[in-house]
């Protein structure tokens, strides 16, 4: 629906990045990562270049880009907090994006992505170790150079 709204208002880059996104989510369907499936998700890298390229409109296309990019990284982790990590600047891409096409609906769906990603990531099991652990241990060497 985004990919159509996107069209409505002239964002050809956003409603391209949204058919790329189709694509990548069939490609994500089996339980199993598979050599087809692998080549086809990743096959969206170029695809993602080219139709920036061929719908060029400067800063938007650039956050629509970014944005992109930066969900399909965060699409093949298997470790949470890097999900997270990449899905937080899949955000800023995406509301950078929406704020020039003027879509208040995307900027809506970029800050529950964004605070929900925050709020997660503030509960993930290795970060909280992280937390818990005094400054020394956390930064390995510093403890034995003191």
């Amino acid at each position: 629906m985004f990919g159509i709204h996107y069209g409505l208002l002239g964002a050809w880059s956003g409603s391209a990045m949204c058919a790329v996104t189709l694509v990548q989510a069939a490609a994500s369907l089996p339980e199993r990562r598979n050599r087809a499936t692998t080549i086809l998700f990743w096959s969206t890298v170029p695809l993602i270049a080219l139709l920036t390229v061929l719908t060029w409109n400067g800063l938007a296309s650039a956050g629509a880009a970014f944005g992109m990019a930066m969900a399909t990284l965060g699409r093949w982790q298997t470790d949470t907090v890097k999900l997270r990590g990449f899905f937080i600047l899949c955000s800023m891409g995406w509301a950078t994006h929406n704020m020039v096409v003027g879509s208040p609906f995307g900027l809506a769906s970029d800050t529950m992505c964004l605070v929900s990603n925050l709020w997660r990531l503030r509960n993930e099991p290795g970060l909280r170790r992280l937390r818990r652990a005094s400054p020394a241990s956390a930064l390995p060497g510093l403890a034995a150079s003191t």
